[in-house]
């Protein structure tokens, strides 16, 4: 009897993943390319979608021609508005940032001043806007607040540099009350200190991950709950040396962690973080130069990132948590080094995603992808 009833999962399982197949193979796949007015065209410019809502607005920024950074607004019938925060300044990378959307249209992001110091705000969705600074922030150039993420309850977390250039991580509640923390362990000298990952690390439940970088150099995953309380991690096959290691990159609501981790070969590759701790490191097919990073994680344990080929291009893939793959690339995206498809969030399991392109010319510009 064990016997037969092994054989009928198995046979489930097959009719389940050849229906999945099947689905795939009907499936209509649609690129809609995009660029926000006023982007330049020079190499290394363009558009950068990137995170969409359940909504469909999409939120990012541009870098114009004269390499100034503008933040843009897109609705699902593709008008895209331009947004410039107060106080941002006009000079070469200066500007603004949009970084993350909620469900009710709330938006962070930071801005760099005509001094480059970086400062954090809150754009509502009535357009109300709010700047804040994190107490601690350094006001030298290239230092100050970066938020990262919000979430449907309006709490916002993300990463602030202090005057010695070490990187320390904030939560601000929806009152606007903001708390500081360091994971343990956390170095505090220039390029060292705890950081927030963007693109979806902080779920409704308050819980957000990130990296902190040791007195080594060395990187280690952490995750804080919504008590303060901050666990940290590392995957078993990270690199010991300088700049390799474990770091968390986005966790759903459940508190699954997708993050990747830089081997001694100093490329990254995707694991799987399981609420228990439990740590499911996992490959993508064709990932050479550069690894395959993760970049977003669905309800269901959906996996959303890229890899890069041996030409040094990028390709975009889902995984999903049965262990099947999805790979896309944009028609418009290059082939070369450091071209490619590099999509950064998604909603409905995978149905739409956003991100941007970089084509044979090196200019990046935004897409939505809809399965």
């Amino acid at each position: 009897m064990k016997r037969i009833g092994m054989l009928m999962l198995i046979l489930l399982t097959c009719l389940v993943l050849a229906a999945w197949s099947q689905e795939q193979a009907q499936r209509t796949y649609t690129f809609t390319n995009f660029n926000a007015p006023g982007a330049g065209t020079a190499k290394g410019q363009g558009t950068y979608a990137y995170q969409i809502n359940k909504g469909g607005l999409i939120i990012g920024y541009y870098l114009d021609a004269q390499n100034v950074y503008h933040g843009f607004v897109r609705t699902p019938d593709g008008t895209i508005t331009p947004f410039d925060a107060p106080g941002a300044g006009t000079a070469s990378w200066q500007g603004n940032l949009l970084m993350s959307i909620n469900s009710a249209g709330a938006i962070t992001g930071f801005y760099i001043d005509a001094s480059y110091v970086q400062h954090g705000f809150l754009l509502a969705a009535d357009g109300t806007f709010t700047q804040f600074d994190v107490s601690g922030a350094g006001t030298g150039a290239w230092q100050g607040s970066r938020p990262l993420n919000i979430n449907a309850k309006g709490m916002i977390t993300g990463t602030y540099t202090d005057a010695a250039n070490a990187y320390h991580g904030f939560a601000r509640s929806p009152k606007g009350i903001i708390e500081t923390f360091d994971a343990p362990g956390a170095g505090t000298g220039a390029n060292q200190g705890t950081v927030v990952a963007g693109t979806d690390a902080l779920n409704d439940a308050g819980m957000t991950t990130g990296w902190y970088i040791d007195l080594n150099n060395l990187y280690h995953g952490f995750v804080r709950a919504s008590d303060g309380t901050i666990n940290t991690f590392d995957d078993q096959n990270g690199g010991p040396g300088p700049w390799e290691g474990t770091s968390g990159g986005t966790i759903n609501g459940k508190g699954v962690i997708a993050g990747n981790y830089c081997a001694p070969s100093n490329l990254w590759f995707p694991f799987l973080r399981a609420g228990d701790g439990t740590i499911t490191d996992f490959s993508v097919a064709g990932a050479m130069v550069g690894g395959a990073p993760a970049e977003d994680i669905g309800p269901t344990g959906t996996i959303l990132g890229y890899y890069f080929d041996a030409n040094g291009a990028a390709h975009g893939y889902l995984r999903f948590a049965w262990g099947n793959y999805f790979e896309f690339d944009d028609p418009q995206a290059g082939t070369g080094l450091g071209q490619g498809t590099f999509p950064l969030t998604f909603t409905g399991g995978g149905k739409s995603i956003t991100g941007y392109y970089i084509g044979p010319q090196n200019v990046s510009h935004g897409f939505l992808f809809t399965r």
